[in-house]
């Protein structure tokens, strides 16, 4: 019997090894990981990673520096919001066409584009129909509040220059 009280049968070898029950091992290797929402929330931070490294960005930098948190502090993010939806997707609150669209470099500004700021749960229905769409003043303002003035300017937009 383990410590946790769980029933396993493990070889004496195995248990010398510092092998538990499944349980305990699982609780030991993940911490509070081993819930449901954390391989999706790990699955859209490999999927971050995996554009920035596609879009050549440096392989020898890494994923922490690049988007200024790591997977356990993007995970502590989605959990921290309230009424998560069953069925939900994380969404970019502006979209990266939306960077796109303003000529803001995606590989310069990765951690702003992809800032946790910019990332919340939304319903896998919600986010489709949402799609491209977002506000655009609130843009702006998110924009002038990281000091990014864009190259393009397809709606006609004053920005400071900084």
């Amino acid at each position: 019997i383990c410590a946790c009280g769980n029933k396993y049968s493990h070889r004496f070898r195995e248990f010398k090894m510092g092998r538990r029950c499944p349980k305990c091992s699982l609780k030991k290797r993940y911490g509070c990981r081993t819930d449901k929402d954390h391989k999706k929330i790990s699955q859209v931070y490999d999927k971050l990673m995996s554009r920035l490294i596609k879009a050549q960005y440096s392989n020898n930098v890494s994923s922490e520096s690049m988007l200024g948190y790591n997977k356990m502090d993007l995970y502590k993010h989605i959990k921290s919001f309230d009424n998560i939806p069953e069925n939900y997707e994380v969404d970019h609150i502006f979209p990266i066409k939306a960077f796109k669209d303003h000529g803001v470099d995606l590989i310069e500004y990765a951690h702003i584009v992809n800032s946790k700021e910019n990332l919340r749960p939304l319903c896998k229905k919600e986010n489709n129909q949402k799609s491209d769409n977002y506000n655009l003043q609130d843009f702006i303002n998110y924009l002038k509040k990281y000091k990014i003035t864009p190259t393009q300017n397809p709606y006609g937009i004053e920005f400071l220059q900084y």
